[in-house]
């Protein structure tokens, strides 16, 4: 009887086992730790401008690492009160977290660096960073069309160094009126001699026949 009791204790131990075998393997895997939660950075603070500005259109943006990873929205900027906020800062690529982030100002003609820096922190947090704009404002250049290039003569004097403007030289006239003249008067005269040696060879013809 003692040992079909301590045979029946053996057989519920080994069930018991396999049931809980089987329940733990049944019960889902366990992963690694999900990864933290990637937020973005909201950026405000003063804009201090050493140039003239226009006080409407003016922007502001941001990039991250380099303005070909990652660049933002613009942002309004009250350059007369000289005051931003509102500049979100929230790229998807997590290789750019604790990277640099640099600020521009932008008039619709081009931007200026500003030379201070802030680091991505992806943490959802409101930081104040003042900015300082020492570059000229961008202007639109204006091309003008090209001058012809007229010859000048430089006249040195006492005074000073004038220049006169001298007009292209033209071809030289060739021959001349007295040349016309003289060939004129060449052919009538050989003309003239032409016809009176004719007409002394015809009148000693004649002569011979009388």
């Amino acid at each position: 009887m003692k040992s079909t009791k301590t045979w029946l204790r053996g057989f519920i131990l080994i069930l018991s086992s396999c049931v809980a075998a089987i329940g733990m393997g049944a019960m889902p895997k366990q992963e690694s730790v999900p990864p933290q939660p990637f937020y973005a950075d909201f950026y405000s603070g003063r804009v201090d401008v050493t140039d003239e500005w226009p006080e409407i259109g003016v922007k502001l943006y941001a990039c991250v690492l380099d303005c070909s990873r990652f660049r933002t929205e613009m942002a309004d900027v009250d350059v007369k009160s000289g005051w931003y906020e509102g500049l979100k800062i929230n790229p998807s690529d997590k290789k750019l977290l604790y990277q640099e982030v640099t600020f521009y100002l932008d008039n619709g003609l081009g931007s200026v660096k500003a030379p201070e820096t802030s680091v991505m922190e992806g943490a959802f947090i409101r930081k104040i960073v003042d900015l300082t704009f020492d570059g000229p404002a961008p202007t639109e250049i204006i091309e003008e069309p090209m001058k012809e290039a007229t010859d000048t003569i430089v006249v040195k004097s006492e005074e000073g160094v004038k220049e006169i403007p001298v007009s292209e030289p033209s071809l030289p006239q060739v021959g001349g009126l007295y040349n016309i003249y003289f060939i004129g008067a060449v052919s009538t005269l050989g003309l003239g001699l032409i016809l009176v040696g004719v007409f002394i060879m015809y009148r000693g013809r004649r002569y011979r026949l009388y």
